[in-house]
C-alpha cells in the first residue's frame, strides 16, 4: 500500500517545486514586503515631542521599525513652502501637521499633488485652515481634498458638564474671547446653545488680541479693513459684537423693563469694546458665577483673568493646555494619544493604498480626556472634587505619555 502512494507523493512534490521555480518562489512577495520602507514627514511648528513620538510609535507598532523612515522639518516663518517641498523631495508622500499654520502651509504646497496626503492634528476647522469649502454632505466627515485628521478638542458639552460640576448653583457664565480667533468663536457658539438648553445665562466679553487691536487702530490700511470685514463675516453672528442671552440683563438688573433693558444692553456692549483689558476682566468676574476661556488668542491674559476670578470666588474653565494649567478646571488630553491616532490613519495611507480624501476626519474618544483641577484654586474657593477629578500638577507629575493609549501589537523588529 505504501509503494502505491509513493509515486503520487513524488509527483505532487515535483509539481510544487516546478511551480515555485516558475513563480520565483512563494517567499518572493514576503521578501519584497520585508524590504519595503514607508516614508512619512512631519511639519513641526510646536515641536511637541510627545505628539511626534506617538505618531512614530504607531507606525513602528504596525509596520515595524525596519520599515519606516520619518523626516521632520521645523516650520520657520517665511519658508513654509520650502519646508514642505523639502519633505516631498525626500520622497515623503504622507505629511503630518501639528497646527493650523503648518496645515495651511502644507496644503498650499501640496494641494495639486495627487500623490500627497496630509494628516492634521490640533486643527478644529480644516476648511478654514485650507481655504476650501466644506462639502454639502457633512455626515461622512470626508473633506473632499487630500487632507484628513484627528481632532484634539474635547466635546463642548463635556466642557460645560465639568464647569457645572465645579460651580455650585451656576446661574451665569462669562465667555471671554477674541473675535479674530475663529476656532474659539465657533466653540463659543456651540457652548451658548448648550447653555441655553440648560437654562444658564451667558454673556460674551471681547478681549482683543494684539492682531485685532492693530486692525482697529490702522484704519487707513486697506488690508486691515479687508481683514476686519473677513472677521465680521466669519460667523453667522458678527463676532465683533459681544452677544448675551435674552435673560442676562435681567439676571444683573431684575427690575429692568424692555426699554431700559435694550438701552443698557447697547451701552454695555459699546463700553466693553472701548474698555481696557482689566476693566473687561473685572466686569466679567463681577457679573458671572463662572468664566469660560477657550484659550487661543486670549492665552497671554490667562494669569490676569484667573487672578481676578480667584479673588472674587469665581470658577474658571480653560479650554486648552496653556489655559488649563491655571484655571480651576480643564479637560486634558495626552498629545501622545493624538499622535498615535494620527499614526494609525497614516498606516492606512502608507501600506493600505488609501488617500487622505478617503478617510473621515476623526474625533477623539470621550474617555481619552481627563478632568483636572488646580488644588490651590479649589482651596481658595472652598471646593472639593470627587474621584473623577485629578489634581493638575500631581497628575501630570506622575503621568507617562501614552500610558492611557491602547497600542497595537504589531510587527516590531
Amino acid at each position: 500500500m505504501k509503494l502505491r502512494y509513493l509515486p503520487i507523493f513524488n509527483f505532487c512534490l515535483a509539481a510544487a517545486l516546478i511551480a515555485t521555480a516558475c513563480s520565483g518562489g512563494s517567499s518572493t512577495k514576503s521578501d519584497k514586503e520585508e524590504q519595503t520602507v514607508y516614508k512619512a514627514g512631519i511639519v513641526s511648528e510646536s515641536g511637541n515631542s510627545d505628539l511626534e513620538q506617538g505618531f512614530k510609535d504607531a507606525l513602528t507598532d504596525m509596520l515595524g521599525s525596519d520599515h519606516i523612515e520619518i523626516d521632520t522639518v521645523h516650520l520657520t516663518k517665511g519658508d513654509e513652502s520650502d519646508a514642505v517641498n523639502e519633505l516631498r523631495e525626500k520622497g515623503d508622500s504622507l505629511i503630518l501637521t501639528e497646527s493650523e499654520s503648518s496645515l495651511s502651509s502644507a496644503y498650499a504646497a501640496l494641494k495639486n499633488d495627487k500623490d500627497a496626503s496630509i494628516i492634521s492634528v490640533n486643527v478644529q476647522d480644516i476648511f478654514r485652515a485650507t481655504g476650501t469649502e466644506e462639502p454639502e454632505d457633512k455626515d461622512d466627515r470626508k473633506t473632499g481634498i487630500n487632507v484628513t485628521g484627528i481632532s484634539s478638542n474635547p466635546y463642548v458639552s463635556d466642557q460645560l458638564s465639568e464647569l457645572i460640576e465645579a460651580t455650585p448653583d451656576l446661574k451665569s457664565v462669562g465667555i471671554i474671547y477674541s473675535p479674530d480667533d475663529t476656532d474659539v468663536v465657533k466653540s463659543d457658539r456651540t457652548l451658548e446653545n448648550f447653555l441655553t438648553q440648560a437654562g444658564i445665562e451667558y454673556r460674551e466679553y471681547l478681549l482683543p488680541s494684539k492682531v485685532y487691536r492693530s486692525l482697529l487702530t490702522d484704519k487707513t490700511d486697506t488690508s486691515s479693513a479687508t481683514l476686519l470685514n473677513s472677521i465680521r463675516n466669519s460667523d453667522e453672528i458678527d463676532p465683533t459684537v459681544p452677544q448675551m442671552s435674552e435673560g442676562f440683563a435681567k439676571h444683573i438688573h431684575p427690575d429692568y423693563d424692555d426699554a431700559r433693558l435694550l438701552k443698557w444692553e447697547k451701552a454695555a456692549r459699546k463700553s466693553l469694546l472701548d474698555a481696557s483689558d482689566q476693566k473687561i476682566i473685572d466686569t466679567a468676574v463681577k457679573q458671572n458665577d463662572a468664566l469660560y476661556i477657550a484659550g487661543g488668542s486670549c492665552s497671554g491674559k490667562i494669569s490676569d483673568i484667573v487672578k481676578a476670578a480667584k479673588k472674587a470666588g469665581v470658577s474658571t474653565f480653560g479650554g486648552d493646555h496653556e489655559a488649563g494649567e491655571k484655571t480651576l478646571v480643564t479637560l486634558w488630553s495626552d498629545p501622545y494619544d493624538s499622535g498615535y491616532q494620527a499614526g494609525k490613519m497614516a498606516v492606512r495611507v502608507l501600506s493600505g493604498g488609501e488617500k487622505a480624501s478617503d478617510l473621515p476626519y476623526q474625533y477623539r474618544s470621550r474617555t481619552s480626556f481627563v478632568k483636572l483641577y488646580n488644588k490651590d484654586y479649589a482651596d481658595k474657593l472652598g471646593l472639593t472634587f470627587g474621584k473623577s477629578f485629578h489634581e493638575y500638577s500631581e497628575y501630570l507629575k506622575d503621568y507617562t505619555p501614552g500610558s492611557n493609549t491602547t497600542r497595537i501589537e504589531g510587527t516590531e523588529g
